[in-house]
């Protein structure tokens, strides 16, 4: 398996050189299914990884048990050199992780600020006349739709929104999970590109993702996933050039 070298911009705040979430040895069970065996995963901060891999890879498993939405059966998570253990849901968007699932999930009677709003008002946290001013230079269109009801907008747009109203709370860690997940080939590049951009700017972000394209342009470092194991790691450019990649993915007629 390649390893890529973390790096970050948070060394301070971080496990190990850079590292701000740390998997070690990470298993989710299922009664007897194992869906994901003994993971050890770096996430650099300020940087985007994808976890790729087929469908029923254990990917979504693995980064709902980063967000304690699954329980660990065996191993241990770390944020930022501390231990989660079977902290909640709750104390860790508390503490910085913040889990978008895959679909849409949205208030489709509510305007599209007022979606943005939702987890603030949740988290009793203040909502000033600049809240809203850092989603809306990641996502313009959103901005535009401000006053719009959410269940007007189209698939790609309400995907964003998810993505947007997570930002809101200002993460230290963004996981999205299969953000492509029915949407057109125009919007899932113009989703990637976005979280591309985020992570440049040094958002620590951790995508699911099957659709080497879109994990592709979110660029960053990549590993790949197969039945629950972790089989190759590298830069996110090199992934649909790396034969076991090709065999797992596209092997599946996926894209």
């Amino acid at each position: 398996m390649t390893q890529a070298a973390p790096t970050g911009h948070d060394a301070t705040a971080a496990d190990g050189a850079g590292t701000v979430l740390a998997l070690r040895d990470v298993c989710v069970a299922y009664g007897r299914v194992q869906a994901v065996r003994s993971v050890s995963l770096d996430v650099p901060a300020g940087r985007a990884l994808c976890v790729v891999g087929p469908n029923g890879a254990g990917k979504t498993s693995l980064v709902r048990a980063v967000a304690g939405l699954e329980r660990v059966s065996g191993g241990e998570v770390r944020w930022r050199g501390e231990p989660l253990g079977r902290q909640s849901v709750t104390k860790r968007i508390a503490a910085g992780i913040v889990y978008v699932p895959e679909g849409t999930q949205v208030f489709g009677g509510m305007t599209v600020e007022e979606n943005l709003a939702v987890p603030l008002i949740a988290t009793r946290r203040p909502i000033a006349s600049d809240t809203f001013a850092k989603v809306y230079a990641a996502f313009p269109i959103l901005e535009r739709r401000a006053t719009q009801d959410a269940g007007t907008l189209s698939g790609g747009e309400n995907r964003m929104l998810a993505v947007a109203r997570a930002l809101v709370l200002e993460p230290g860690l963004l996981i999205v999970d299969e953000p492509s997940l029915g949407l057109s080939p125009q919007a899932t590049a113009t989703l990637a590109a976005a979280l591309r951009a985020l992570a440049e700017g040094g958002q620590t972000v951790l995508v699911s993702e099957q659709n080497l394209a879109c994990a592709t342009a979110v660029g960053g470092d990549a590993c790949l996933m197969v039945r629950g194991e972790i089989r190759w790691r590298g830069p996110n450019a090199d992934l649909a050039g790396v034969e076991p990649v090709r065999a797992a993915v596209l092997g599946q007629g996926l894209s």
